[in-house]
C-alpha cells in the first residue's frame, strides 16, 4: 500500500507540474501584447500550413528563433520594427514565397539602383543629373564596407539563394525607413557612398526625393528589355528567332473563356512565322521573367516536338485549416479529388497532413497525358501550326524566378533546350502556391506555401539554383557599355554550330 501510495503521489506532482506548465503557458500567452500574439499566430500558421518549414530552418533553431523574437517584442510599439522582424525571422526560412506581404508606400526614396557584377557592387541608375557616377564601383555606404552594407540589407529580403537577395537589396536600399531599423542610417539621413571610377575614389552624396528622371543601364541592341509581358521577332540573317518572354502573365483577354487567348494567338503567329521562314533556333529570354501562372510555359510547351515521355515535376501538398478555407472547400471534396489524382485511395488522417507525390525514381509520363493534364487537349495546337523541331536555347538570369524557373527546369531536365547565363534567382525544387492569412490585430497581409515542387530530374539535388548549361560571367565593362555578351555568345555559337547539345534523362 506504502508502494501504490508513493507511486500515486508521483503521478499528482506530475499531473500538477504539467498543470502549472500549461497554465503559465496560456497566461504568457494571454499577456502579450498585439505585436507578439500577431508573431505567434503567424509562425504557428506557418507549422500548420506549409509542407515542411523546418526545411532550412532546423525545428530546434525555429524554435530558438520564435522565442527570441517573441521576447523581443516584449517592449515594441512600432508597426515598422514588427514588420522588420517578420521578415528577418522569413529570411531565415529560405522560402520566397512565405513570408509578410507588406509594402511600404513612401514618397521619398534615394535615386540609386545598384547590381552585382565581379565580387563588386556598383551603380547601374541614378537621376540624370547624376549619371557620370553610373558603373563606378561601391566601395562604402555610411561608412560601412559595401558588401557589409548590403549583407544587412538582405535580411529584409525574403527568398532562395544569394542571386535573389543581391537582386532585392537594392530595393530595399532605396529608402531610409529600412536602413533606420537596421541601424544603418546616419545622422543626417543622407545616403553617402564613397566610390570608384577609372582608378579614382570620391564621395557621393544623396538626398531622398519625391521622383526623378531616371537614367539606367541598358543593353544597346534587340535584347533591350520591354515593359510588356512577352514579345518577339525574327532574325532571319541569323536563323533565330528571338522571343523575349518578361512575365507568365497574359496580356488582357477579351475572351473570358480562355484567359490565355491572346498568348495562344501570339504563338499560333509566332511559330507561323518560323515555319514560314525556316528557322531552326528559338531563343527564349527569361532572364527578366519573375514568374506568374505556371500554365504559360506548358502552353508553349506543347507547339514544340516533344519526346513520347516527359519527367514531371512532384508535388508534396500540405493539407490543413487554412488550405480548405482558401480553396472554400471541405476534407471529404479535398481527399477525392486527390484519390483521383494520385490513383488510390487516402488514409484516414487529421489535419495538418502533408501527402507526399515521391515515386520510386523520376516520374515520367507520355507527353500526350502530361499536355492533356496541364492545358486540356493538345490536338487544336497541333492543327493550328507545325510543331517546332528545332533548336531551343533559354536564357536566364539572377532575375528569373518563380514559373520562369520551373520552366527552364523543365527544359533542362528533359533535355529540351540548352540553358545560356546566369544562376536564376529560384531554386530549381522549390516551395509555393501560396496561401493568403492576415494577422489579427495588425491586419498585415502574410502568405503561407503549401506546395513543394519537386524538380523533375530530382538526382541534381540539392541546387541553390538552377545553373545554366553554358555560365557567362558578366564583365562590368560589357554590362556598362550596354554589351549583351550573353546574346553574343549565344549568336556566335549558333552561326558556328557549337551550341551545346541539352542532356536528356
Amino acid at each position: 500500500m506504502k508502494i501504490q501510495l508513493c507511486w500515486w503521489l508521483v503521478i499528482v506532482f506530475l499531473f500538477i507540474g504539467i498543470l502549472n506548465a500549461t497554465t503559465e503557458s496560456i497566461s504568457a500567452e494571454l499577456s502579450y501584447n498585439i505585436f507578439q500574439q500577431d508573431f505567434d499566430f503567424f509562425q504557428k500558421t506557418l507549422r500548420e500550413s506549409h509542407p515542411n518549414i523546418y526545411a532550412n530552418l532546423p525545428e530546434p533553431e525555429f524554435n530558438k528563433q520564435v522565442n527570441l523574437i517573441i521576447e523581443e517584442l516584449a517592449t515594441e510599439t512600432d508597426t515598422l520594427h514588427f514588420i522588420a522582424k517578420l521578415k528577418q525571422f522569413s529570411h531565415l526560412l529560405g522560402d520566397a514565397h512565405t513570408g509578410p506581404f507588406y509594402y511600404q508606400k513612401e514618397t521619398l526614396f534615394y535615386p540609386i539602383a545598384v547590381c552585382w557584377l565581379n565580387d563588386s557592387w556598383y551603380i547601374n541608375g541614378t537621376m540624370k543629373e547624376l549619371a557620370d557616377n553610373i558603373g563606378s564601383k561601391i566601395v562604402s555606404i555610411n561608412g560601412k564596407d559595401a558588401e557589409e552594407f548590403m549583407s544587412t540589407l538582405m535580411t529584409l529580403c525574403g527568398g532562395e539563394n544569394i542571386y535573389w537577395f543581391r537582386e532585392c537589396a537594392g530595393d530595399v536600399m532605396r529608402y531610409s525607413s529600412n536602413l533606420k531599423l537596421l541601424d544603418l542610417a546616419v545622422e543626417d539621413n543622407d545616403l553617402h557612398l564613397v566610390v570608384e571610377k577609372e582608378g579614382q575614389k570620391k564621395e557621393l552624396i544623396l538626398k531622398e526625393v519625391e521622383n526623378c528622371n531616371w537614367s539606367i543601364v541598358s543593353f544597346s541592341d534587340l535584347t533591350q528589355y520591354k515593359m510588356v509581358n512577352y514579345w518577339g521577332k525574327a532574325l532571319t540573317a541569323d536563323d533565330i528567332y528571338y522571343l523575349q518572354f518578361n512575365h507568365f502573365s497574359d496580356t488582357k483577354s477579351d475572351n473570358s473563356k480562355d484567359e490565355f487567348s491572346n498568348w495562344k494567338s501570339f504563338l499560333v503567329q509566332t511559330f507561323s512565322t518560323i515555319d514560314s521562314l525556316k528557322l531552326h533556333n528559338l531563343v527564349i529570354d527569361l532572364r527578366n521573367n519573375f514568374g506568374g501562372n505556371s500554365l504559360m510555359g506548358d502552353i508553349l510547351l506543347s507547339y514544340w516536338k516533344l519526346p513520347d515521355s516527359l519527367a514531371t515535376f512532384t508535388c508534396d501538398l500540405c493539407i490543413s485549416e487554412l488550405m480548405l478555407k482558401d480553396y472554400d472547400m471541405d476534407l471529404e471534396n479535398i481527399k477525392k479529388i486527390l484519390a483521383e489524382e494520385l490513383n488510390r485511395e487516402l488514409e484516414d488522417f487529421t489535419l495538418p497532413y502533408v501527402i507526399q507525390d515521391m515515386d520510386n525514381g523520376i516520374k515520367k509520363v507520355s507527353t500526350e497525358e502530361y499536355c492533356n493534364q496541364q492545358i486540356g487537349s493538345l490536338k487544336e495546337n497541333n492543327m493550328l501550326t507545325p510543331l517546332f523541331d528545332g533548336k531551343i536555347i533559354n536564357l536566364t538570369g539572377n532575375k528569373t524566378f518563380s514559373s520562369a524557373v520551373m520552366f527552364a527546369t523543365m527544359c533542362q531536365d528533359n533535355g529540351l533546350a540548352t540553358i545560356y547565363g546566369t544562376p536564376t534567382g529560384g531554386k530549381p525544387s522549390c516551395f509555393g502556391d501560396i496561401l493568403s492569412f492576415t494577422l489579427p490585430h495588425t491586419a498585415i497581409p502574410c502568405g503561407v506555401s503549401h506546395k513543394y515542387f519537386r524538380r523533375p530530374d530530382y538526382t541534381r539535388d540539392p541546387s541553390d539554383s538552377l545553373y545554366p548549361d553554358v555560365w557567362l560571367e558578366i564583365k562590368a565593362e560589357d554590362y556598362f557599355s550596354g554589351k549583351d555578351s550573353v546574346w553574343e555568345k549565344v549568336r556566335e555559337d549558333i552561326k558556328n554550330n557549337t551550341v551545346p547539345e541539352p542532356r536528356r534523362i
